[in-house]
């Protein structure tokens, strides 16, 4: 499409509006949005799975439509919705670990937090590079990523396993990298959540986090992702839906949404000249604070924002700015955008890439592997196996049934073992377990840590957790963890004979993390978060 059209002031106010776009939506809802499309001349779309797994229903997901074919569904869609569109839409999708984050059988590869375990930053390029590519292959020119916060309140429950972890250097270092693949193929990427959401226990889906710091104390460890990136000159930055009141003076207002932060910190101090993009406007942390339709979106543009995302109610908004918002500054958001599509390639012009690709890219299963490699972890080193020796082996999958345990298959594989499991825990089916395994000189336990985020101890029981206290304490125990390092904090794996943290029951790392335990490869992968020792206590309850 060629950029040689004229907008109106309205029109250009359209323009700033990304509202959502479900893979899975009924006909009726795909009809109201052709017609924002048509009528409101809306800038572009950001792509979620469903309604039900929408911001607004973060916490509370229930009867997710399960579609085979979203993938194909969503490039259908995106075709769909820029042919009925007047100007073309920018389309954005999180995808911080692959389109999978979004659709069903979809490459997915490691979490940031897995990623922030590997020494090799040139694989986390690839990693961006592989995502990139296939989001270019569906119509999706940018990507919501990488997640420039660093984890440092291990309680966290909206970012942990989203961030890179704790050290300042090494996120700011593998995030851009990431974010470098991502350009190597021409997709766009964005900062979040500025000026740094990783230090609060607090969900923005569900509530207002407040971080008490200095400005001492941001500048020197939370801001310094977000300056490195925009010195690199990062395409896109989402300020996040929370308070720090030493960045507005004193306020307890939510930051993108504060004129001081976003104007003042980020734009005028830190010379940032590129798009910023609200954190989706539906989330609790800001969507109940204005009375009238439309209020919410002019205060974000008030702030300094430049693009409105997830807006409940466009035409009232959009009549709203158009009557109240400064023209100088509606056009100063307005050519941002437009050059970030351009930047996309947009208007029949290939996008530009700030960088090389690969010269031999991998496939993703051999990726995958690479990645494995590089980021398996050796929490407590121990005595490996050997597939021709004497001693009496079992195994156990604990959290998932053993036909899905790829790392049990593979070790039986490798050495007659027999294989247990113990999917749902009980004190009986745990005593019952306990005696059985009493033949045995040594037992691996493949722990497949029920969620990622930290509430509940993870998923874990505490009669499990106490369980595992009581068998590391009589038997020889190989504990391979499949999930979030932060699990560890409820485990007292100084009481095994090793520990091996493996991150993800991702099938090549529960295929290395096999490998590994019988000595046919090396692994790498250093912790990317402090795991406080002390805190393994609660695991006796």
């Amino acid at each position: 499409m060629e950029n040689n059209q004229t907008l109106s002031q309205q029109q250009k106010v359209g323009q700033l509006f990304f509202p959502a776009a479900f893979i899975n939506d009924s006909d009726e809802n795909i009809k109201t949005l052709e017609r924002l499309i048509r009528e409101c001349w809306i800038g572009g779309l950001t792509f979620f799975h469903s309604p039900q797994m929408a911001a607004t229903n973060y916490e509370k997901r229930r009867d997710i439509p399960r579609n085979d074919e979203s993938c194909q569904r969503l490039k259908e869609l995106i075709q769909h919705y820029q042919s009925v569109a007047n100007y073309p839409l920018l389309v954005s999708i999180d995808a911080e670990w692959g389109l999978a984050m979004r659709v069903e059988n979809a490459e997915q590869y490691p979490y940031a937090l897995s990623l922030g375990a590997s020494q090799d930053p040139y694989l986390v390029f690839e990693t961006g590079e592989a995502v990139a590519k296939d989001l270019k292959a569906v119509g999706i020119h940018l990507n919501l990523a990488p997640v420039l916060d660093i984890n440092l309140d291990p309680a966290n429950p909206v970012i942990g396993y989203r961030s890179f972890g704790q050290d300042k250097q090494r996120v700011a270092k593998l995030a851009l990298a990431f974010y470098r693949g991502l350009r190597s193929v021409g997709i766009l990427g964005c900062a979040k959540h500025f000026p740094g959401h990783g230090d609060t226990a607090v969900d923005s889906h569900l509530g207002l986090p407040v971080i008490r710091k200095s400005s001492k104390e941001l500048f020197e460890q939370d801001l310094f992702p977000f300056v490195e990136a925009i010195e690199l000159g990062i395409d896109c930055v989402m300020p996040g839906h929370l308070a720090v009141p030493a960045l507005n003076e004193g306020q307890i207002l939510p930051s993108s949404l504060s004129k001081s932060v976003v104007t003042g910190l980020l734009r005028d101090h830190l010379g940032y000249e590129g798009v910023v993009i609200t954190d989706a406007l539906n989330m609790k942390a800001v969507a109940d604070r204005f009375e009238h339709p439309g209020e919410l979106e002019l205060a974000a543009l008030d702030a300094g924002n430049d693009v409105l995302s997830f807006s409940s109610n466009i035409p009232a908004a959009i009549e709203l700015i158009s009557q109240r918002y400064p023209s100088e500054q509606l056009e100063r958001s307005f050519t941002r955008v437009d050059q970030l599509k351009h930047k996309a390639g947009l208007f029949n012009s290939p996008p530009r890439k700030d960088r090389a690709a690969s010269s031999s890219p991998q496939d993703p299963q051999t990726l995958r592997e690479q990645l494995a490699l590089s980021i398996i972890t050796i929490v407590k080193k121990g005595t490996l196996i050997s597939a021709g020796g004497s001693e009496k082996v079992a195994c156990v999958s604990v959290y998932k049934p053993t036909k899905q345990a790829v790392f049990c298959k593979i070790i039986s594989a490798f050495k007659s073992i027999p294989i247990y499991e113990m999917v749902q825990f009980s004190r009986g089916n745990g005593m019952i377990l306990q005696e059985s395994l009493g033949q045995y000189e040594r037992i691996i336990i493949a722990l497949y840590v029920p969620s990622v985020k930290p509430m509940n101890k993870f998923g874990m029981s505490q009669s499990f957790l106490d369980w595992l206290t009581v068998m590391m304490r009589k038997k020889r125990i190989d504990l391979v963890i499949f999930g979030n390092p932060y699990s560890l904090r409820h485990i007292n794996f100084e009481l095994a004979g090793q520990v091996i943290l493996a991150y993800q029951d991702l099938k090549e790392f529960e295929k290395k993390a096999a490998e590994y335990l019988f000595g046919k490869v090396e692994v790498n992968g250093k912790l990317p978060v402090t795991i406080d020792e002390t805190a393994a206590g609660e695991g006796q309850g």
